[in-house]
This record gives structure tokens, sequence and C-alpha cells, in this order.
């Protein structure tokens, strides 16, 4: 119990918070989408992310494992819990394994 408690935020309660998982990772964007993209794939990710800087005026991050995200935008909620997210972007979807 200790050891979760050491590792969490603490809420405007005293309760504990778990950690934000979804974070930017430093991680290449393009050595993720090409270990994803199948054989159509890189062309669509290529014109979307292009769109994504465009629109944005951002570089492309990946944010947690497998999400590419341009811009960033801080949320409060009414608890007080904050964080910092992607403001744009997308992730590769499982087809076929559902």
């Amino acid at each position: 119990m200790a050891a979760t408690a050491a590792a969490a935020h603490w809420g405007p309660k005293g309760v504990p918070m778990a950690e934000i998982k979804t974070q930017p990772t430093g991680a290449s964007v393009e050595v993720y989408v090409a270990s994803r993209a199948n054989a159509q794939q890189p062309a669509d990710c290529g014109e979307l992310m292009a769109l994504m800087q465009r629109v944005t005026g951002e570089s492309s991050e990946l944010w947690g494992p497998s999400i590419v995200g341009y811009g960033r935008y801080r949320y409060t909620y009414e608890s007080g819990r904050s964080g910092e997210m992607a403001l744009v972007g997308f992730a590769f979807a499982e087809w076929g394994t559902r």
C-alpha cells in the first residue's frame, strides 16, 4: 500500500490519484509508424501527418506507446486534477483482431 501511495498524486480531498500514463515519450514517430504500418498505411499516414502538422503548426510527438500527437493542451477537472494531452492525434486501429 505504501508503494502505491508514494507513486500517486494526491487529490484535493487527500485521496491518492494514479499517474497519468499517456505522456510524450520522446520516441521516434517515424520508427513507430514504420513498425506498425501495412502496405497502404505509410502513404496514408504521410498525408495525415502532413495535414495535422499544417493545421496545428506543431511537430509530431509519440504520446504513450501508440498515439501520434500534434500540439498540446492543458486541462483541469472540477476535482482539481489536471494534465496535458495532444491537441490532435491518431493511432493505428487493430483491424482483424476483434
